[in-house]
């Protein structure tokens, strides 16, 4: 996992430290990682549209008690977001042991985060598993776990589309085909990959 925040310019790097420091000082977190398009350097920002990438954040727990606090993380996302300018923010919250299961077993969500993400704060008392090598029987398990959530929800956007079309909502239906197309190529990659 990188930990260098220098491929992003002063005023993001000095926005990601802030709400680093806020979490750290603030939540029980053992870990903070930036994640997503800010991590990977390929943000996007087009103040002629109000177009904004958000700053993607993990924060590690030691319990999962922790991590599934709605009244901690609503409060920590609203005074991160205010320290993000007109960057939005977008915090999850994880428990160690549940990434790490996560790690494990392949999943790509998490796999993702350990490959591109950037550590902005670690209380070096816990460590992200290393995935494991996957067996056949692994692959297909964890093939149909991503299939038995991935295809329903395409189903039930492409079902959604339909229903905005009948009603003559354009935009929305194109929307919904969208994010249908999506799930449904990720539920075939999920699946074949």
């Amino acid at each position: 996992m990188k930990t260098s925040l220098e491929h992003l310019p002063e005023r993001k790097r000095e926005q990601v430290a802030a709400i680093a420091a806020l979490l750290s000082a603030e939540a029980p977190v053992e870990m903070v990682i930036l994640f997503g398009s800010h991590a990977r350097g390929d943000w996007v920002e087009d103040p002629e549209n109000a177009y904004f990438r958000d700053f993607d954040l993990l924060a590690v727990t030691a319990t999962e008690a922790l991590a599934r606090s709605p009244s901690l993380w609503t409060d920590m996302a609203r005074r991160a977001r205010a320290l993000a300018g007109r960057t939005p923010v977008t915090l999850i919250a994880h428990d160690i042991k549940e990434i790490n299961h996560a790690l494990r077993l392949g999943q790509y969500f998490f796999i993702d985060i350990l490959r591109e993400g950037v550590i902005v704060h670690d209380s070096r008392r816990y460590s992200l598993a290393s995935p494991k090598a996957l067996t056949p029987a692994d692959r297909l398990q964890l093939g149909l776990v991503n299939f038995r959530y991935w295809y329903p929800s395409a189903t039930e956007l492409w079902r959604t589309a339909g229903h905005a079309a009948g009603r003559g909502l354009g935009a929305q239906a194109a929307f919904l085909l969208h994010q249908a197309v999506e799930r449904y190529f990720g539920a075939a990659y999920l699946v074949l990959y």
